[in-house]
């Protein structure tokens, strides 16, 4: 099953370019190692803001601080992931 990732920088410190070069590093990683080891199939694709994800993507948010924000960031509550 193909899993849509969305990569989103929540802070300032990470233009979107930059997510976007982190997206396409990521998923030569999951296409090259993961898919073939674990037999995952994954696309990642950096998204300016969290309102420009596509409905059935699991975000991934990039911030300054992973515990300021306390609510889940999607209101379908699908995985996510907060990195800094």
């Amino acid at each position: 099953m193909l899993r849509h990732i969305a990569l989103v920088a929540r802070t300032k410190h990470v233009s979107l370019a930059e997510a976007t070069r982190v997206a396409a590093a990521l998923q030569k990683q999951v296409a090259r190692d993961a898919g073939p080891i674990w037999g995952l199939q994954a696309s990642i694709s950096a998204f300016a803001t969290l309102k420009d994800v596509p409905i059935g993507y699991w975000p991934v948010l990039i911030m300054d601080d992973i515990h300021r924000r306390r609510r889940h960031p999607s209101r379908q509550i699908q995985p996510a992931l907060r990195s800094r």
